[in-house]
């Protein structure tokens, strides 16, 4: 399989943004998503923007274990009304987080697997 790469230097630049949109079908808003913090080789920190919804830290860590590479992802609400339903629905939402890092997770892994075959 072949995945797309950037021929910048460094496309996760500090303050570089994507837009892109969220939900399903015809019930889609705007958001943008940008780089808070990045730490060569160690930290991706995001601000997931959901328009009208507010805006998610995502937070990616990665530690060296031997042979293998750990990959921590953390998720929480920032501000807007996403941060304060959260208190609400964060067991339901956890569940939809956990199953989408999962399949995340696995593709990142099958990208990794795939360049070094290369």
């Amino acid at each position: 399989m072949s995945y797309p790469r950037s021929s910048a230097p460094n496309p996760w630049e500090q303050h570089s943004k994507f837009h892109h949109r969220i939900g399903m079908g015809p019930a889609t808003v705007p958001g943008s998503t940008s780089v808070l913090e990045l730490e060569q080789d160690t930290v991706l920190e995001l601000g997931a923007g959901m328009g009208p919804f507010g805006e998610a830290r995502v937070r990616f860590t990665l530690e060296s274990d031997g042979d293998t590479t750990v990959v921590t992802v953390e998720e929480e609400p920032r501000h807007g009304p996403i941060r304060a339903a959260w208190k609400v629905l964060r067991p339901a939402v956890r569940m939809g987080l956990w199953g989408r890092k999962v399949v995340s997770l696995n593709s990142l892994r099958d990208v990794v697997l795939d360049r070094l075959d290369e």
